[in-house]
């Protein structure tokens, strides 16, 4: 779900992953402020997972979800790792139709940082129950605390 939109819009890279990542067809957008990231869905995700495993940028490298992190702890097994995957998969695609033609990544980012800005959520038509279980689960077992997201508890 890091790869796929789920997770992140987009990849931060440093100049000479840039380069690289350039060479092998992906684009990358550099701001003004300097920073160069590419967008999600990674370009190289595949049914057979990262296209660039051993190359991949040190972002993909360094971020470890909290799934991974309780699985690793001994704290859940492989199978309690999939169906909380299979679950927010699911929470996913309930939620894929609300979006329409929007990015999903950008549509319940629209959300979450009006959210954040102290709106309402019944102010905010897009704030869908569906919308709120998969904020949910990625916030409960996916993201670390840094990246949590603001939404309103699961009724």
């Amino acid at each position: 779900m890091c790869c796929d939109n789920t997770m992140f819009g987009r990849v931060i890279v440093t100049q000479w992953e840039a380069v690289k990542l350039r060479a092998r067809g992906i684009d990358v957008t550099t701001y003004d402020d300097g920073e160069r990231s590419f967008a999600q869905p990674c370009p190289r995700l595949s049914g057979d997972g990262c296209g660039i495993y051993k190359s991949r940028p040190h972002t993909c490298r360094s971020y470890v979800c909290e799934t991974i992190n309780a699985l690793r702890a001994g704290h859940i097994d492989a199978g309690a790792a999939q169906d909380r995957i299979d679950r927010t998969l699911a929470a996913r695609a309930a939620l894929v139709p609300q979006a329409g033609d929007e990015d999903l990544f950008e549509y319940r980012n629209r959300v979450t940082d009006a959210l954040e800005e102290g709106e309402p959520a019944s102010a905010i038509p897009a704030c869908t129950p569906e919308l709120v279980r998969l904020e949910t689960l990625l916030n409960r077992w996916f993201r670390t605390d840094d990246y949590a997201k603001r939404v309103p508890d699961e009724d």
